[in-house]
């Protein structure tokens, strides 16, 4: 069962392997977090029914953002990741006064 999480005013870092992180927080207008997990079967010789276990962790985020050219701009941060899919780190941080 995979449960989706979205922040408003959130804080994002991108940082390509490799690289320098960049904050695109001000070109985000929706961050969506969802994390699930495998379902696995676990039925045994002589149950009445199929039964499951939870299996490995799957976790997307996914980021609307605008685009804008130039050094520093999300262009050439996207540019910076291809081919894809490169791995690259993704901060996503609510802002909200006493949360660290």
């Amino acid at each position: 069962m995979a449960t989706s999480t979205f922040l408003g005013n959130a804080t994002i870092n991108i940082t390509p392997t490799g690289g320098t992180p960049v904050d695109v927080s001000d070109q985000c207008t929706k961050c969506e977090v969802t994390v699930g997990y495998d379902y696995l079967e676990s039925t045994a010789f002589g149950d009445t029914g199929h039964q499951a276990t939870q299996g490995l962790q799957n976790v997307s985020v996914n980021l609307d953002l605008f685009i804008s050219y130039g050094v520093g701009e999300i262009e050439t941060l996207m540019a910076a990741m291809e081919p894809s899919p490169i791995p690259a780190d993704v901060l996503a941080r609510l802002n909200q006064p006493g949360v660290p």
